[in-house]
């Protein structure tokens, strides 16, 4: 039985692997045609506003995702398909109304702060807005697929939609790109990639938009367990993505678009072991659901282990890389400086993101995944306020590198209890 399920976390993994391989493949795609094509003062807006969407799609999403993947898991484990429907419905209805509300924040945010952004500001609100809504709604159907065990079929649409988004772009370069176009392009796509998950859970999970005589109304205990994850993902905009604020506050345009790389080129790697996190998250939540305690434990040595050295490649290559992308991208040398200096926190990163983003949630531990997040915004933030004048754009680097790994240590330290604190599984319980 363990091997089989070993055999269901690999296969899942790889898929999902797959997924963010292609996904980031194709991000590094854009990522290089809009830093040639964009001026660089248009880069480093568009940087800033993806910033502050990321902001509202923590919201709007709701820590939905996790909760959803993890119940719907926990269900399936137990073989209750009636909870496990509910659970879902509850998440999609949670995720509507959330999303909307997302929407019109970030609009009023942007109205407010409208001059921030020239002649973009009206673009940016109606399109980033609506483009917020329809991936907060994404991430949730995306969880409600992944908890079911379809992790082929969520990275095989995932994928088809980054292709087509690469598609269009190529079309539309010989005509000449602008911050109008890409989100144009995003924003639709975004809205594509909705419409189909929509119809897969409903075919795969749902099977009906009613609900079916006796199933509970699972609602308030979905909104409980997601709360602490939305203030955790909330919270971890100002552990890290905060930054691009105070870049856009404090620095030049063109600063600004430096930073925005490095951070972009930064979270790629970050990206492919998140593939393995959620599946391993759903596969903790399957366990648990089983009571089998004893391969929670060997899988969080194992992961953590397997994410250290990921994380100790990714650096070296990560540094390495800094001396071959300015003959690519001549203008952007400063990102290679920050570049350097936040190579080493890779390995903090892989650890940490294994230890909080599969096990505490899988552990039911959101309230305190999230309380720790909140601290590091808060570290950082300060340290953002103390080395932002005197260092500039490195001084913001510095400041994530120690946050991070005093918190990434915290983190790994609290799991390790919670695990040590699982029941014993019943053959090894004292009679």
């Amino acid at each position: 039985m363990a091997e089989a399920e070993d055999r269901s976390l690999l296969r899942n993994s790889l898929w999902r692997l797959a997924q963010v391989l292609g996904g980031g493949g194709l991000s590094a795609i854009f990522l290089f045609i809009y830093t040639a094509a964009l001026d660089k003062a248009d880069y480093g807006i568009y940087g800033v506003a993806l910033s502050v969407a990321y902001l509202f799609e923590m919201f709007g999403a709701f820590g939905l995702r996790q909760t959803v993947s993890r119940f719907v898991a926990k269900e399936r484990g137990a073989g209750d398909q009636g909870r496990l429907r509910a659970y879902a419905r509850s998440a999609l209805r949670l995720a509507a109304g959330f999303a909307t509300l997302s929407g019109l924040l970030y609009g009023i945010t942007m109205w407010l702060f409208r001059s921030s952004f020239g002649d973009w500001a009206t673009v940016l609100l109606v399109l980033v807005g609506l483009r917020i809504m329809a991936k907060s709604v994404t991430f949730v159907l995306q969880g409600t697929l992944e908890g079911s065990g379809h992790f082929r079929r969520v990275s095989a649409t995932a994928l088809s939609i980054d292709l087509t988004q690469l598609a269009v772009i190529l079309a539309v370069l010989p005509g000449g790109l602008s911050i109008v176009k890409v989100f144009v392009i995003e924003t639709t796509l975004a809205a594509l990639g909705t419409t189909t998950f929509l119809v897969q859970v409903y075919r795969k999970v749902l099977r009906s938009w009613q609900k079916v005589e006796g199933e509970p109304d699972l609602s308030r205990e979905t909104f409980w367990f997601g709360l602490p994850l939305m203030l955790n993902g909330l919270a971890g905009f100002l552990y890290g993505r905060v930054d691009m604020l105070f870049v856009h506050a404090y620095l030049t345009k063109e600063e600004a678009a430096d930073y925005y790389l490095m951070f972009r080129l930064f979270d790629f790697p970050l990206i492919a072991l998140g593939a393995y996190v959620l599946v391993l998250s759903a596969d903790m939540a399957h366990a648990l659901g089983k009571g089998q305690s004893q391969r929670i434990s060997s899988l969080f040595w194992r992961s953590t282990g397997m994410g250290a050295m990921f994380g100790l490649g990714l650096a070296s290559l990560y540094f390495a890389s800094t001396f071959v992308l300015p003959f690519l991208l001549p203008e952007y040398s400063g990102a290679m400086v920050l570049m350097r200096i936040a190579a080493p926190l890779l390995v903090v990163k892989c650890v940490a993101q294994v230890a909080s983003g599969a096990f505490m949630v899988s552990l039911g531990r959101p309230a305190a995944m999230a309380s720790l997040t909140a601290l590091g915004g808060v570290v950082n933030v300060t340290l953002d306020l103390i080395l932002v004048g005197p260092y500039r754009a490195p001084g913001l680097v510095y400041s994530t590198l120690i946050g991070h790994t005093v918190m990434g240590v915290l983190t790994f330290l609290f799991v390790l209890r919670g695990i040590r604190m699982l029941p014993a599984p019943p053959e090894v319980q004292p009679v």
